[in-house]
């Protein structure tokens, strides 16, 4: 509190003035939080994907030609996802 009077005095402003914004800050974590979560949750259905695509393709189930169809399907739906992800985080971020 005495920091807080000091830097008040410093910029000749009131002490109330230099308080932080706890609810931004809680916002802040929050999207940070849920952007974390969202782009771990398309990692992870990202590489379950390619393990059971591989697997696949190891026991003979599928050819080349499907896998690497499979493959290329997958990564442009987690880049999609990414995609969602990010500009959903930033609209809601965004003030109103």
């Amino acid at each position: 509190m005495e920091s807080q009077k000091v830097l008040a005095a410093a910029f000749e402003m009131h002490a109330h003035e230099l308080g932080f914004n706890t609810i931004a800050i809680a916002q802040a974590k929050a999207h940070i939080r849920g952007r974390r979560f969202g782009y771990i949750g398309a990692a992870i259905g990202f590489m379950s994907a390619y393990v059971a695509i591989s697997y696949s393709l190891i026991m003979g189930d599928t050819t080349l030609g499907e896998a690497g169809l499979y493959y290329g399907s997958v990564a442009a739906l987690f880049g999609l996802s990414c995609g969602v992800i990010t500009v959903l985080v930033k609209k809601s971020s965004s003030p109103s």
